[in-house]
């Protein structure tokens, strides 16, 4: 009985995190990301636009240059 009842709690406790943890996650987008920080001078440059000045949350996409000077 014991065993029947250890197995069972392992089976409800591995379904419930299998389902909980994806739910949880929020992953980026893998093609892009955000501009936290801006130190000196820092340019976006895209090939569709003139080139810009970053700015914070700014978002980089993929075709995205970023070009920094000190």
């Amino acid at each position: 009985m014991n065993r029947q009842l250890a197995s069972c709690v392992f089976i409800t406790i591995t379904a419930s995190l299998a389902t909980w943890f994806p739910g949880q996650l929020s992953a980026a987008s893998t093609n892009e990301a955000r501009v936290t920080r801006v130190k000196n001078r820092v340019q976006l440059e895209n090939p569709k636009d003139a080139a810009h000045r970053a700015s914070i949350n700014d978002i980089v996409h993929e075709e995205n240059v970023v070009r920094t000077e000190s």
